[in-house]
This record gives structure tokens, C-alpha cells and sequence, in this order.
């Protein structure tokens, strides 16, 4: 079971413009500009173990809905664990910056996530920024452009485990810690686009 899993997690399918959703993973710099002109950069203090197993993406999600009409939906927190069902636990205010999410992911793999999702700049419709501590810790941007026949999601983060035993996992068998990361941000969107855009 595991290794089907795994081979299918290497793929991603591309589909034309308009006609769904396109991933990849790319290489990042792990900082990104500020309205100031500075970096956010979470790099700094990691230790090799973690620069070892970390975990960058850079991908591109597709919605035929606009910018508008996917920031409405993606802001009903409220609905994330109807949506996702390997959410298994969510606490969380608001989406708006200074708020702390926490959440518990379950992946299908041996091993369970808790994690807290902290929003450090939320500009509507079309930018979030976030810190993530936890089992797995690093930082993640998400921005949202208008397209012809609907909007374009990049997600960017840079993510390495923070436990012992992720980590022991993640150095001994990185690919199953890269089809985890994989199958969540496919799933995820998969099923945001499937039930919360067309329910």
C-alpha cells in the first residue's frame, strides 16, 4: 500500500488553463519580501538534522471562481473540518492576523501531526503569511491573483519536523515525509475546490 502511495504522490497532474488546478514543487530561497522591503525569513536557528528533512514548495492551484468568491469561502473557518476530513481537530478564532490556529492533521500515513498555525499578515483577497510551530515548524505564504476565467492560488512554504520521532522518520525515509506534505496540499485543495466552491 505504502509504496502505490508514494508513486503516486511523485505526480501532479497538469491540466490546461481554466480546466483545473496545476502543482509544482521548485526550489525557494526560503525568504520572501515584505511591504517593507525586508525579508520574512524563518531560517535562521535550524539545525542541520532539521536543514536535512526540510520540505520546500512552490505551487499553483487554479479555482474558476474569482478572487472574491474563493477569499469568502476559504474565510469560513468555521466549515474547515466539514471540508477536510483528515482535520481532525481545529481551534481557531478568526482569520485575521495575530490569530493562533490549532490544529491536529492526519495524513495516511503511521503518524499524527499537531501543529499551531499563527497568522502573521492577512491582506484580504489576496495574501496570508503564517508561522508554524509544533510537530512541524517553518513559515508559509499564500497569494491569490485574478485570472480570465477564474484566480490562481501560489502557495510557498518551507517546512522540517521539530519532534524527534517526524524527524527519525523524515531521515530515514524522506520520500514518505514528502508524500505526507504532498497529500495534504493536493487533497486539501482538491476537496476545498469539490466542496467548499461547488458544494
Amino acid at each position: 500500500m505504502l509504496p502505490e502511495l508514494l508513486d503516486r504522490g511523485r505526480s501532479v497532474a497538469t491540466l490546461a488553463p481554466c480546466q483545473g488546478e496545476f502543482g509544482s514543487n521548485r526550489g525557494f530561497d526560503g525568504s520572501i519580501p515584505d511591504r517593507r522591503g525586508g525579508l520574512f525569513d524563518e531560517g535562521q536557528g535550524k539545525d542541520r538534522d532539521a536543514e536535512a528533512v526540510e520540505i520546500r514548495s512552490d505551487r499553483r492551484f487554479r479555482f474558476d471562481v474569482d478572487r472574491t468568491s474563493l477569499w469568502a469561502a476559504i474565510t469560513r473557518i468555521e466549515l474547515y473540518r466539514q471540508w477536510w476530513p483528515w482535520l481532525h481537530e481545529f481551534e481557531g478564532s478568526a482569520f485575521s492576523e495575530g490569530v493562533r490556529w490549532r490544529c491536529v492533521v492526519k495524513p495516511p500515513l503511521p503518524y499524527t501531526l499537531h501543529i499551531d498555525v499563527i497568522l502573521i499578515e492577512v491582506d484580504a483577497h489576496s495574501l496570508v503569511r503564517a508561522r508554524v510551530e509544533g510537530d512541524i515548524t517553518g513559515w508559509a505564504q499564500l497569494t491569490a491573483m485574478d485570472q480570465d476565467c477564474g484566480c490562481e492560488v501560489r502557495l510557498i512554504s518551507e517546512l522540517s519536523p521539530a519532534s524527534d520521532a517526524l524527524r527519525r522518520i523524515a531521515l530515514v525515509v524522506r520520500p514518505v515525509a514528502t508524500f505526507g506534505h504532498n497529500w495534504v496540499l493536493d487533497t486539501g485543495a482538491r476537496q476545498f475546490r469539490n466542496v467548499a466552491l461547488h458544494p
